[in-house]
């Protein structure tokens, strides 16, 4: 794995890997209304890929249908989802203090596990839970507000259904009636059951060393499918991610809202 050599600018040029993902699961991810837009990053540039029929200027039309296609015929192309998780990120910013705050990813099993905390946040979200109804970010203006999201690979079935708030909580959900209630133990016992297809029930901060980084304002998050494992894509996580190891396939980004990332993800794993 490539770490950022500066570590002065550790928040700029932090990668790493995070979990596999079936493939079912990251079209999933890709087409769900959620998602609005994936970037998909080619030698010649980066291209808008949208669920919308209509083909704007910067915009490719990206149907399910052919994304299996695309995945197997053009291996060298990373598909970046700039997707719930860069929007709420994006979002969560303008409710902060100065919009900062702190983002904590930790690997447990096949399921990422994000953990956001930050100082100064208003009791006020433009975000909805699962039934529309607005959710505060935080109850208690006295503590920090503890976001989690969950990631399932397995576990997620399903196109996931919405990007669900709730006490403070964030997660993926697989239906409607799924919404976890975090906790602000950072540790403990407490475990996360996904009913539907796959009624398991996983442990919670079960997970290997974390990893953490401070957000600004600007920052683009991405989840990006790096190769295949059979049935299985591998993912890795960049915050910006200036690999400097690979320099000579990234894309130079055109404003701070952009980031720089290998065309060829084999070549980063090298």
């Amino acid at each position: 794995m490539t770490h950022g050599s500066n570590e002065s600018n550790w928040a700029m040029d932090l990668e790493a890997d995070i979990t596999v993902m079936p493939l079912d699961v990251l079209k999933a991810v890709c087409l769900t209304k959620h998602t609005r837009h994936i970037l998909v990053m080619d030698k010649t540039g980066i291209r808008f890929v949208t669920e919308e029929s209509t083909v704007q200027q910067g915009t490719v039309f990206f149907s399910e249908a052919n994304f299996e296609k695309f995945w197997l015929s053009e291996p060298t192309k990373c598909i970046v989802m700039g997707i719930p998780l860069a929007t709420f990120a994006s979002s969560l910013h303008t409710f902060g203090d100065k919009g900062r705050f702190k983002m904590q990813f930790s690997k447990f099993g096949e399921n990422l596990l994000l953990n956001v905390v930050g100082d100064g946040l208003m009791n006020e979200s433009k975000f909805k839970n699962s039934k529309g109804k607005p959710m505060k970010l935080m109850e208690n203006s006295d503590s920090k507000t503890v976001g989690r999201m969950i990631i399932s690979g397995s576990t997620l079935g399903n196109v996931v259904k919405s990007l669900s708030i709730h006490n403070a909580s964030i997660v993926f959900t697989v239906n409607f009636d799924v919404i976890y209630i975090g906790s602000k133990s950072v540790r403990g016992e407490k475990t996360v059951t996904i009913p539907g297809n796959s009624p398991e029930t996983l442990p919670f901060f079960e997970c290997l060393e974390p990893f953490r980084f401070e957000y600004e304002p600007g920052m683009l998050l991405a989840l990006v499918p790096s190769f295949r494992l059979g049935k299985y894509v591998k993912v890795k996580f960049y915050a910006n991610g200036m690999l400097e190891t690979c320099a000579s396939s990234d894309i130079k980004d055109s404003s701070a809202s952009i980031i720089k990332i290998c065309t060829a993800a084999r070549a980063c794993d090298e």
